[in-house]
């Protein structure tokens, strides 16, 4: 149930989910890397290559020395915004926190239980989190994202093509999970490879 204060702000329930589904979505790993001057993109490239160069983007062997992440931005869905500060540890622990119209929510996955308190959507106290939203929560608390090292992680993926992603070109990647759940993700294409941050779950 959505709160009075957001009905007030003609927000519905629909919109509402739209919104905390973009956000959990957002939970996969994004990387903030210098913008270099780029090339068209080259379709001779495989996934093995592309995931390579993703991997060396990252910061390669660096990155797996990294035990905890803090990551902020704001999600827009459908003219709302929504401040978010993600907290991640290795291997697969996440804690989200959303800020909508001064309220706070937290959506959670501690390794074993995922859970959420969203005061806007009514909720009192913290609970366990609906299967359908839990799966998209638990897939996107691997702290490498699948990406990495997919092929020992039973993931598989496939090269779909090439499409601009703000005005770049980006390898578009479709990746299966070992888990069922089908993932799309984009890497821009130049001197180095990294993640474009567009990511779809279906």
């Amino acid at each position: 149930m959505v709160s009075n204060s957001f009905l007030r702000l003609g927000l519905t329930t629909r919109r509402v989910s739209m919104l905390l589904m973009a956000v959990v979505l957002m939970g996969l790993p994004l990387y903030a890397l210098p913008q270099p001057a780029v090339e068209p993109a080259e379709q001779e490239l495989s996934v093995e290559q592309i995931l390579e160069k993703h991997y060396e983007a990252i910061g390669g062997a660096h990155h797996q020395s990294i035990e905890s992440m803090k990551m902020t931005g704001t999600s827009v869905v459908m003219g709302m915004e929504a401040p978010y500060t993600r907290y991640t540890k290795r291997p697969n622990k996440m804690m989200l926190e959303i800020y909508v119209q001064g309220m706070t929510g937290v959506q959670a996955f501690d390794g074993e239980t995922a859970w959420w308190y969203m005061p806007f959507m009514g909720h009192a106290a913290p609970e366990l989190m609906p299967s359908d939203m839990a799966a998209g929560v638990i897939e996107s608390s691997e702290f490498d994202g699948p990406l990495v090292d997919a092929a020992g992680k039973g993931h598989q993926i496939e090269l779909l093509g090439i499409e601009a992603v703000r005005g770049r070109d980006a390898y578009k990647l479709q990746v299966t999970l070992a888990t069922g759940g089908v993932q799309t993700h984009y890497c821009r294409y130049g001197d180095v490879l990294h993640h474009a941050g567009g990511i779809g779950r279906r």
